[in-house]
């Protein structure tokens, strides 16, 4: 727009003073106008960008709630993460792993609110150097943080507290910068909720074979498991137990071809299960009932330091 200017000397020494200025019309040469629309979603080659503020409502406690609402995106209870019935293979935050295959602690426990773009990444290869040599048809999903969380301390705590002493009390606390990340999880309720999901995703790798799991294929056996047969409802509805869990995850880049990523986990998680059956016998010349009381208590302890 063309602006006129006009100058003009004003005494000061009156008390009131009156200055009149006319407008004066002017027409001008629009040369050029860009209108430029913002898309929620834009696909570049293997990569679909996802801008979350277009489908966030502000109710999303957790990574997989804002997920769930993604086209195309599901996240079920167990936190486990899938693309058009497709499950991922990773769960990265600004293209840096935490979890490996444990990626459910991280949809399960970290905020949402600090995530600007979802990023699902097609053929996925862990490998850089094999990036579109290797034929992959792996998914992963990276969370790009908005910048005024990055390179901060940021988190969160939750406390819920219901009759008979029973809790849940859940803190975050997390930083991640560029060259360093750091994530903290401190977790623990008697409501019957897990807090890691299935937690064999965090310490052995369901991808025996990729070429970046080489030697990972070693494995634990139980020698016995005790599982009570359950009744057929909601499992939060019949789960008595003591869940405790602490962990600690962390990235270090000191240049670009080293990578240090430390882990200390602690589970514990205590299970009671009680039946009661009482049967009532009435047939010709026999009379009797039979009381039948069933406990089992599952205790699980599970320790990380690598």
């Amino acid at each position: 727009m063309r602006v006129k200017t006009k100058t003009a000397r004003i005494a000061i020494d009156k008390a009131n003073i009156e200055f009149n200025v006319v407008l004066e019309e002017s027409s001008f040469a629009l040369e050029e106008v860009y209108i430029q629309a913002e898309k929620p979603i834009e696909e570049r080659k293997d990569t679909v960008r996802i801008k979350t503020r277009f489908f966030a409502d502000g109710l999303e406690s957790n990574v997989g709630d804002l997920l769930n609402k993604l086209p195309g995106v599901t996240v079920d209870d167990a936190g486990t993460i899938k693309i058009n019935g497709t499950e991922i293979d990773k769960l990265l935050v600004d293209g840096d792993d935490l979890f490996d295959k444990g990626y459910r602690i991280l949809s399960k426990n970290m905020s949402a609110y600090p995530i600007e773009e979802v990023e699902i990444l097609n053929n996925y290869s862990p490998n850089r150097l094999l990036k579109n040599i290797e034929h992959s048809d792996r998914v992963a999903i990276n969370l790009k943080l908005d910048d005024k969380y990055k390179r901060i301390w940021f988190g969160n705590v939750s406390a819920t507290l219901g009759n008979d002493s029973y809790h849940e009390l859940k803190a975050n606390l997390m930083n991640f910068g560029k060259k360093n990340k750091y994530y903290l999880l401190a977790s623990t309720n008697d409501i019957g909720n897990n807090l890691t999901g299935d937690i064999t995703h965090l310490i052995r790798p369901s991808s025996s074979g990729a070429s970046e799991n080489l030697g990972n294929n070693q494995r634990l056996h139980n020698l016995m498991r005790l599982t009570p047969n359950r009744p057929g409802f909601d499992e939060r509805r019949n789960t008595f137990n003591h869940a405790k869990l602490l962990s600690f995850n962390a990235i270090f880049n000191p240049d670009e071809n080293l990578q240090i990523k430390p882990i200390v986990f602690f589970n514990h998680d205590k299970v009671d299960f009680f039946r009661n059956n009482v049967t009532n016998v009435n047939t010709s010349g026999v009379n009797f009932t039979n009381t039948e009381d069933y406990t089992l208590e599952n205790k699980k302890t599970l320790h990380l330091v690598n």
